[in-house]
């Protein structure tokens, strides 16, 4: 992960593998020049992504958008979900589901 990104990006990075665990997920930064966001994906699958920003959010409160693997040729993901100004809890709530779609299924 490029050092410039934004202080909070780290912060919420550290904070995700705290809680989720560091095999849980990677970092998959599409989004290298934009320092308040950052892309983390399943390591069993990069197309399940999590792309998450702290721009024009308080402290502790950040935006998202989940993305899939393309079902057409049309665009390169699908939009699985978004929001904004989201507490961490939720955000943390939110990616360990996500993630989970990458899981095989048993």
């Amino acid at each position: 992960m490029a050092v410039e990104k934004d202080a909070a990006i780290h912060a919420v990075l550290n904070h995700l593998w705290a809680r989720l665990g560091p095999e849980a997920f990677v970092v998959t930064d599409h989004w290298d020049t934009d320092f308040s966001a950052i892309g983390i994906s399943s390591p069993h699958n990069r197309g399940v992504l999590v792309y998450i920003s702290c721009y024009g959010n308080q402290s502790g409160r950040y935006g998202y958008e989940l993305e899939l693997p393309a079902q057409t040729d049309d665009f390169p993901y699908q939009v699985a979900g978004r929001s904004s100004d989201v507490s961490f809890e939720e955000l943390a709530r939110v990616i360990a589901a996500h993630l989970k779609r990458a899981l095989p299924s048993v």
